[in-house]
C-alpha cells in the first residue's frame, strides 16, 4: 500500500516540504514486500559488436540477457527492479547503404529473439525493452526499425519507428504505407502497453525530436516513455545536448516518467562515428534523476507510479494533458514530409535515393516558406558509399 502526500494529512507547509524533497513514503505490506507502485528502473547502455551473421546476433542476445540479469542483481536490494531498456540497434547493428545486406541479420517479431526476452522477463518477473531491431515484415517484405516490449505476460507491443533519420537509415516508415492498405489494427502506429507498473509507450531516437510522437503516446494512455537511441557525436553528447534536451522536454510536456537509453558503442564498434551514450532516467516533471556518459554502463532510479498519477490528477500548474488548446493549431493540415507509397513495392532503397527525396521536399517547402527559390545541398551517391 502506498499513500500519496495528499492522503496522509498534516498541514500545508509539511505537504509542500515533502513534495519539494520528493520523499516517497511507502508502507510495507503484510508479507514485508514493497508496494508495486514503487520500483527500480534500469538503463542498460550496452556496446555490442556489429553483427554480420545470425550467430553473431545470438551471441549479442546472450550477452544482453546476462547484462540484464546483472542489472537486476545489482540494484534489487533497494526495491524490486521491474523495468530495463537497451539502446537503438543495440544488438543487431549493421551499417551500410545496401538494404539487402541488412536483411541477412534482420529478425521477425514475434520470433526467436523476442521469445528469448519473453523467457527472461518471466524468469526475472520484470519488463524489458531490448532496444530496437532491424525487422523484416514477412507480409510487406520491407525493413523497419522496430522496438518491442516484453513482460511476464509475453510480447506486449511492437513499435515501428515513425521518423527514420536520413543520416544512416534506409528502413521504411509506416508513414509511407498509410495509403497502401497498411493494417493499423495489426500494427498500430503508437501502441501503449498497460502493465502492473504503469502504461508504457516507446519511441526511437529521431522520434523524440518531434513532440507529436510522445504526445500521441500520452493521449493513448502512456505514463512511461522509453526512448532508445544510437545518436552519435556531437548531437547526443553534452557538446550540443540534443538528446538530453529532447528527453527532458518530452517527459515534462507529457507528465511521463522517461527511461532514455543511448548506445554506448565506440567508433570501432559503430564506424564511422561511434555513439554518444548519455542515457538518462527522468521524472514526470523533467528532472534528471540519473545520467551516465559514454561507453558501456548501467544506472538505475526509483519510480513511484502512484505519485505520478496523483500529480496528474491534482496539479494546477503545467498540467499539459488537460491544458492543451488543440483546436487553434492547423499546421498539421499541410504535411511537410510527403508519403512515398512506392516504397511498399521496393526491396532495396539506398541513402542517395532518400537524400534526393529529402532535397526535393526541403526545396519545395522552403521556397514557399521564404517566397523565393531555394537550392538545398545534395551530397550524392559517392559520399553515401562511405556508409
Amino acid at each position: 500500500m502506498e499513500l500519496s502526500i495528499y492522503e496522509r494529512g498534516g498541514d500545508f507547509r509539511a505537504k509542500r516540504r515533502i513534495q519539494k524533497r520528493r520523499i516517497l513514503i511507502v508502507l510495507r505490506n503484510k508479507t514485508g514486500g514493497f508496494s508495486m507502485s514503487l520500483y527500480q528502473v534500469v538503463v542498460c547502455q550496452t556496446a555490442c559488436p556489429i553483427v554480420t551473421t545470425k550467430e553473431d546476433l545470438r551471441k549479442n542476445v546472450d550477452y544482453a540477457c546476462e547484462f540484464i540479469r546483472g542489472a537486476q542483481s545489482a540494484y534489487s536490494m533497494t526495491a524490486p527492479v521491474k523495468l530495463a531498456a537497451l539502446p537503438e540497434l543495440a544488438l543487431c547493428r549493421k551499417l551500410g547503404a545496401d538494404a539487402k545486406e541488412r536483411r541477412k541479420t534482420a529478425i521477425e517479431i514475434p520470433g526467436e529473439e523476442s521469445e528469448r526476452f519473453v523467457k527472461l522477463a518471466k524468469e526475472l518477473d520484470m519488463y524489458i525493452m531490448p532496444g530496437s531491431w532491424i525487422e523484416m515484415d514477412p507480409e510487406y517484405h520491407l525493413l523497419f526499425n522496430t522496438a518491442f516490449l516484453v513482460g511476464p505476460e509475453g510480447l506486449l507491443l511492437k513499435y515501428r519507428k515513425y521518423n527514420p533519420a536520413i543520416a544512416g537509415e534506409i528502413q521504411i516508415s509506416p508513414h509511407d504505407l498509410l495509403t497502401t492498405g497498411y493494417d493499423l489494427k495489426k500494427n498500430p502506429l503508437f501502441p501503449v502497453a498497460k502493465t502492473e507498473i504503469g502504461n508504457i509507450g516507446v519511441g526511437i531516437c529521431f522520434d523524440l525530436s518531434f513532440p507529436e510522437v510522445t504526445r500521441q503516446l500520452a493521449y493513448n494512455g502512456a505514463e512511461i516513455l522509453i526512448g532508445a537511441t544510437a545518436w552519435w557525436d556531437p548531437y547526443g553528447s553534452d557538446t550540443l545536448g540534443w538528446w538530453t534536451a529532447c528527453t527532458r522536454t518530452r517527459s515534462f510536456e507529457n507528465m511521463c516518467y522517461g527511461l532514455y537509453v543511448g548506445n554506448g558503442a565506440s567508433i570501432e564498434q559503430f564506424p564511422p562515428h561511434g555513439c554518444s551514450g548519455f542515457s538518462s532516467i527522468v521524472d514526470f516533471q523533467g528532472r534528471v534523476l540519473t545520467q551516465v556518459g559514454r561507453g558501456e554502463i548501467m544506472t538505475c532510479a526509483l519510480w513511484d507510479i502512484n505519485t505520478l498519477r496523483e500529480y496528474r490528477k491534482t496539479t494546477r500548474q503545467g498540467n499539459m494533458l488537460t491544458m492543451n488548446r488543440v483546436e487553434g493549431y492547423d499546421y498539421w493540415k499541410t504535411p511537410k514530409r510527403k508519403m512515398h507509397p512506392e516504397f511498399a513495392k521496393k526491396d532495396n532503397i539506398n541513402f542517395a535515393e532518400l537524400e534526393k527525396m529529402e532535397k526535393e521536399t526541403a526545396e519545395e517547402f522552403y521556397s514557399k516558406y521564404y517566397g523565393e527559390a531555394v537550392q538545398f545541398p545534395y551530397l550524392g551517391e559517392e559520399w553515401w558509399k562511405k556508409f
